[in-house]
């Protein structure tokens, strides 16, 4: 496992979403602290957006959009948004369910980008059962976006129960550091994806995920 570096604080309130043809490597002094989809450029996922986190660019997936089957409350369900929310839209929160495997991507990630720290934004609860459950983080070149290799693992279970997060609130959480391959930067741009799973079926409940949050790490 790689050694994780320093979180950053969680994120602050950020108003209601806005869209604007802003380009991928906008300067930092042109974004604001409201997430703003990237629309010059074209997605095959449709969920990366942009934001100033504090001095630093971060890029944004957004995680509730993927495709599921309709609301079950019995096993997961689509929540309002949240003041504590980062993208003013819908949650997913997993009540009992072994089948749904969470994943959020962020495209066009720049290929300068060597090192990279990923966040997840979520909330934990009480009654939160993640045994078993498995967090990857994994990248493909966008030219070959369909070839995901993993590049980091770990069990989620272990890794929750562990951070002093705030109960039933959205938040950021560095999940770790991680260096990209050369034979993925050397090809340009690139995309990240995180999913959590459970290989052996085990069952996932008490946990609300919204997407996750990708800066460059200085």
């Amino acid at each position: 496992m790689m050694e994780q570096r320093k979180a950053m604080p969680p994120n602050e309130y950020v108003p209601p979403i806005k869209a604007a043809n802003l380009p991928d490597g906008t300067p930092l002094a042109q974004l604001t602290d409201e997430p703003i989809y990237i629309d010059s450029l074209p997605q095959k996922f449709n969920c990366t957006w942009q934001r100033r986190f504090g001095e630093l660019r971060e890029l944004l997936g957004y995680g509730v959009d993927q495709p599921m089957m309709n609301d079950t409350k019995e096993y997961w369900l689509r929540l309002p948004a949240q003041q504590d929310s980062v993208w003013g839209k819908q949650l997913l929160r997993l009540q009992n369910c072994c089948w749904l495997d969470p994943k959020a991507y962020v495209e066009h990630v720049p290929a300068h980008w060597k090192t990279i720290e990923v966040a997840l934004y979520h909330s934990l609860s009480q009654d939160s059962q993640l045994q078993g459950t498995t967090l990857q983080v994994k990248v493909a070149p966008m030219s070959n976006i369909d070839n995901f290799e993993e590049v980091f693992s770990t069990d989620f279970s272990e890794f929750s129960i562990q951070s002093d997060c705030p109960e039933n609130q959205v938040h950021r959480q560095l999940i770790t550091s991680v260096d990209i391959p050369s034979h993925i930067s050397e090809k340009g741009a690139y995309a990240v994806q995180v999913v959590v799973f459970a290989a052996d079926g085990s069952w996932k409940s008490g946990w609300t995920f919204e997407g996750i949050g990708v800066t460059q790490w200085k």
